[in-house]
């Protein structure tokens, strides 16, 4: 199958905006073009400029990007074939077909510098031979495009959840080959999962290039489940939180027998979560193994003097940073300051949540941390005596605080410390760093 590597090396010139209309067509169309799809044929775009209705846009820049990730894609995958309510919401009506065929297609495309492209994510619902035979309707045209590889990935989800019964999670003969992660899962989970669950998240890992080992009921083989991690260690180790025992058990002996690799927890204790959130989760664990993320991140490699300022820049009035958290910042001996930096950014998003909310985000701020940043915090530790925080004339005591990792050795275990500030609906962050606080 198709790979963000794909996305990443082939990086089309930036759209000037100024491409002229061919004929009645979108700016940047490219008529004739036909669409290789994995596992389907090809695809012949719309000849016919009414069958690209969806693709045009007062903004020419705009509507020349749709065009370029409609008909210059670097990544194509087939998607579930379209229901009849979802055709007739489109006021087309299936049973009149003859030589219709309705397909749905994920596009991915990527544009500008090597170093900071914007990527652009989408799909269509084409209609081949809907206006004659050999005249493709674009019936409908979505795109959403960021310059946060992050955020690609995210904006990724609703294509797995969606792909095509065709779409195998296998490396294909050019590729290098992938690399293996096992994920420990339990076995309570088909209540809450899709029926094809594993088939969504090997496709999930498969966009990093990265076979996902899922093996289930760890608990109940846990003697022989240990004795192959240490036997036979694979690349990395994620353990389903909610459904596994004590994944520390499993942690331990992994990283005994692969030290410095990568091994975490997916999901949350106690915490059942929509299962598109876990697909999420499981894309930004998987980046972190893929070869092409080490490399990727080696060439823009992450130091605390850089996090220092990128973390400063956060700086609002619903986001204070204390002296003492800036004062961490030099020689900061949390190993990882990319990790730490990413959860920084998503604890300011919550606060951003928070403050334009006015506190009242209509549920439990540990869940709305979890479902909307994508981070666990916890509002209480009963061993911790934190340092009082002085603030505009009132005390603060900096409690709460996200769990960058767990299951780590003190040196490398991260957390941050912050006071909630209610009255002025914002937060106060007093430490970031190792577990360590107070």
């Amino acid at each position: 199958m198709q790979t963000f590597e794909q996305i990443r090396e082939l990086i089309r010139p930036t759209p000037t905006g100024l491409a002229q209309r061919p004929a009645d067509f979108p700016r940047g169309y490219v008529a004739k073009t036909k669409l290789m799809v994995p596992s389907q044929g090809k695809l012949l775009l719309p000849v016919d400029a009414r069958g690209l209705e969806g693709v045009y846009s007062a903004d020419s820049f705009v509507e020349e990007t749709n065009s370029m990730l409609l008909c210059q894609p670097t990544f194509v995958m087939p998607l579930a074939d379209p229901t009849s309510e979802e055709l007739e919401a489109l006021s087309i009506d299936p049973t009149s077909f003859r030589h219709e065929r309705a397909r749905r297609l994920g596009l991915a495309v990527a544009y500008g510098a090597e170093e900071s492209p914007s990527f652009g994510v989408g799909s269509i619902l084409a209609l081949e031979n809907g206006l004659r035979m050999g005249s493709t309707i674009i019936s409908r045209f979505s795109a959403q495009w960021t310059a946060n590889f992050s955020d690609l990935q995210l904006m990724f989800v609703d294509l797995i959840m969606e792909a095509h019964s065709s779409v195998t999670p296998e490396p294909e003969a050019s590729q290098r080959p992938w690399k293996t992660v096992v994920a420990l899962m339990g076995g309570g989970t088909a209540s809450v999962v899709p029926g094809d669950w594993q088939r969504l998240l090997r496709i999930a890992a498969g966009l990093h290039g990265v076979k996902l080992d899922i093996r289930l009921s760890p608990d109940a083989a846990k003697r022989l489940v240990v004795r192959q991690l240490r036997g036979s260690p694979p690349d990395g180790l994620l353990v389903w939180a909610n459904e596994v025992r004590d994944p520390s058990a499993f942690i331990e002996p992994y990283l005994t027998a692969r030290p410095g690799s990568y091994a975490e927890v997916l999901g949350m204790k106690n915490s059942v979560e929509p299962f598109p959130d876990y697909v999420a989760e499981l894309l930004l664990h998987v980046e972190k193994i893929s070869g092409v993320g080490r490399e990727r991140a080696a060439q823009t490699k992450m130091t605390w003097a850089l996090a220092a300022k990128r973390i400063e820049s956060l700086e609002a009035p619903h986001f204070i940073l204390t002296p003492r958290a800036k004062k961490s910042f030099p020689g900061n001996p949390y190993p990882d300051a990319r990790r730490m930096l990413g959860f920084i950014e998503k604890l300011e998003q919550l606060a951003q949540l928070y403050s334009t909310s006015e506190g009242n985000l209509g549920q439990r701020l540990e869940d709305a941390a979890a479902s909307r940043a994508q981070i666990e915090i916890s509002l209480f530790d009963s061993s911790l005596t934190p340092p009082t925080i002085e603030l505009d004339g009132n005390t603060y005591s900096a409690v709460p605080h996200v769990k960058v990792d767990d299951f780590k050795s003190p040196d490398k275990c991260g957390r941050i410390y912050f006071a909630i500030d209610s009255s002025r609906n914002r937060f106060i962050v007093d430490h970031i760093g190792l577990h360590d606080y107070g």
